[in-house]
């Protein structure tokens, strides 16, 4: 193996990541940290902080939001991102509403978590080439958007990331086998709501990914953050 291809591998000169989203922060996201931790994997959650302690419901189940003081144990070990303020849709919003939905959700989260916030998912994928310039400006890191690669690629922009898959993508178990055959390597991303689990009724299915995925010695498990930071680090040696 030549020094050029160690440059390619990942932490512990792994071939593959794992990475995971989780949208709205929401209080299935306790049960799905607790199914995680228990496999080992690792990822990243983003939260309105303007919901925090609201208690609603959303297609039929419950979208209730933990309360600011839960923050920080609930999350522990995993990666607090910005979701906006109150998930307003980012292509629609003049500047000075989207400057204080970014800044205001960062400011909060950071205030609650005790470290540097710096990625965010565009709420209802909503985002254009406006949305994106301003939040280079502002320095967010990284953004996720909902359209899917299909694919263990990774992204062109970090501010425009396509994950692999959503979870209800009916292919997404297809996927995860395929990533697990010995000849593939990239990234694989997943993402979603932890309360489409209730509306699916599918929690068992999570648990069989996460069985599957698992202690693997030949896949890094990293947050959203951990992936865009080794991106970056690559490209400044000159890689993507």
């Amino acid at each position: 193996m030549t020094e050029e291809d160690r440059e390619w591998m990942f932490p512990g000169g792994r071939r593959k990541a794992l990475t995971l989203g989780y949208d709205d922060g929401v209080l299935q996201d306790v049960r799905l940290i607790r199914m995680l931790r228990r496999y080992g994997l690792k990822g990243t959650f983003y939260i309105n902080s303007g919901f925090l302690g609201r208690e609603s419901i959303h297609r039929g189940v419950d979208h209730s939001c933990p309360k600011p003081e839960e923050l920080r144990e609930i999350y522990n070990g995993f990666e607090v991102a910005m979701h906006t303020c109150t998930h307003i849709k980012m292509a629609q919003a003049s500047d000075d509403l989207l400057s204080q939905e970014v800044e205001e959700d960062r400011r909060t989260l950071e205030g609650l978590v005790g470290y540097e916030v710096c990625g965010l998912a565009y709420p209802c994928g909503s985002y254009n080439r406006h949305v994106v310039d301003k939040l280079r400006q502002m320095h967010v890191c990284y953004a996720r958007v909902t359209e899917e690669t299909e694919a263990f690629m990774f992204p062109d922009e970090l501010l425009e990331w396509r994950a692999t898959c959503r979870h209800t993508n009916p292919k997404w178990l297809e996927f995860a086998k395929r990533f697990l055959e010995p000849e593939t390597e990239g990234l694989f991303f997943v993402w979603g709501h932890s309360y489409e689990f209730d509306i699916n009724e599918n929690w068992d299915e999570m648990e069989r990914f996460c069985e599957m995925m698992s202690e693997r010695e030949d896949i890094w498990y990293a947050s959203n953050g951990e992936i865009a930071k080794w991106i970056l680090g690559q490209r400044r040696k000159g890689q993507f």
